[in-house]
């Protein structure tokens, strides 16, 4: 598996134990679009643009990633250079440099602002690098990237998720952002820089997974809440792949990877926040 590869050559990534031993673990439980569902559905493919948790990085759910991708989803994982990923490289026009972990790069606020300015950058330019990489099935309309405006959801775990808040508010009229997915949300996080909940951009349905913790908690927006029961929150989490390794929490994290892959991908196909699809699932309980 691709995510097999990478791990070696990110001996920093404190979650490269696992990755590394990726090839063991399939998907057998996780169907897949057959080649003609996917020809036919082509230029409606949805894309998922994803603001990964502080101290995480792109690499931290190449599974759960791999799941969507293989149900006909584009999926797209930042990596932030507000300095709070875990240790990449970073390329520069003169040269590779070796970015670490840095709380105090930025401020908080200014944290927040870089994330959703490259969320929305992401958002504006990748649509246009896809019209490239796959051109239309049409040979007339070869060039012409309007044929290549695919529905854009927004989503991210804890600090990410304040970020696709913060962007999805900001995004052009121009900009197909459609939907927010949001993982346990650290919204408190916003400084302020926020919409209220079911303010500013109210039209675009939202969907929000927490963890036991934060259901505790209270943690809610959007338009939809579900709480994944058994789920936990932080770097061994259910929301990342490293649960898939061990018995985490009260429920086996392969149940509850594919429960939150079947929801997503309901989502993310038809932004229907309040879809029956949507709260499926023996671990999914609607808060609201």
């Amino acid at each position: 598996r691709r995510s097999s590869l990478l791990a070696p050559k990110m001996s920093s990534c404190w979650l490269d134990a696992a990755l590394a031993d990726a090839s063991r673990h399939v998907h057998a439980d996780v169907a897949t679009a057959s080649q003609d569902d996917v020809a036919a559905t082509r230029q409606h493919w949805p894309m998922l643009l994803y603001s990964h948790a502080i101290g995480h990085n792109m690499d931290t759910c190449v599974l759960l990633f791999e799941s969507l991708a293989s149900r006909g989803i584009i999926v797209g994982v930042l990596e932030h250079t507000d300095g709070t990923a875990s240790p990449y490289t970073l390329l520069r026009p003169d040269g590779s440099e070796r970015m670490k972990y840095s709380e105090y790069a930025m401020t908080d606020r200014q944290k927040l602002a870089r994330r959703a300015g490259e969320l929305l950058e992401a958002a504006e330019h990748l649509p246009k690098e896809m019209a490239s990489w796959m051109p239309p099935t049409d040979p007339a309309k070869a060039g012409d990237t309007r044929c290549c405006s695919y529905p854009i959801v927004l989503g991210g775990n804890g600090f990410g998720g304040a970020a696709a808040v913060m962007a999805a508010n900001g995004a052009s009229d121009g900009c197909t952002v459609e939907g927010l997915l949001l993982q346990d949300p650290t919204l408190g996080l916003g400084y302020g820089m926020l919409p209220p909940n079911g303010a500013g951009q109210s039209g675009l349905p939202t969907v929000t997974y927490v963890s036991d913790q934060a259901r505790r908690a209270g943690t809610m927006y959007g338009t939809r809440t579900l709480h994944i029961k058994g789920a936990k929150r932080g770097r061994t989490g259910s929301f990342t792949d490293a649960p898939l390794w061990g018995a985490l929490g009260r429920r086996g994290p392969s149940k509850i990877h594919k429960e939150l892959v079947q929801s997503m991908t309901a989502f993310l196909w038809t932004r229907d926040a309040i879809s029956d699809a949507v709260a499926t699932g023996s671990l999914i309980e609607v808060v609201r």
